[in-house]
């Protein structure tokens, strides 16, 4: 059983936490351009 939810959630997890790393990398560019813009 534990293992059945491992393999349910552990993908799940992943694509998650790729998504946020994305997002992360979005939002520093466009903080850093905004800080260019400002310059």
């Amino acid at each position: 059983m534990l293992y059945l939810l491992h393999e349910i959630i552990d993908p799940n997890l992943r694509s998650i936490s790729s998504m946020l790393n994305k997002l992360n990398l979005l939002l520093k560019t466009e903080i850093e351009e905004q800080g260019r813009d400002q310059a």
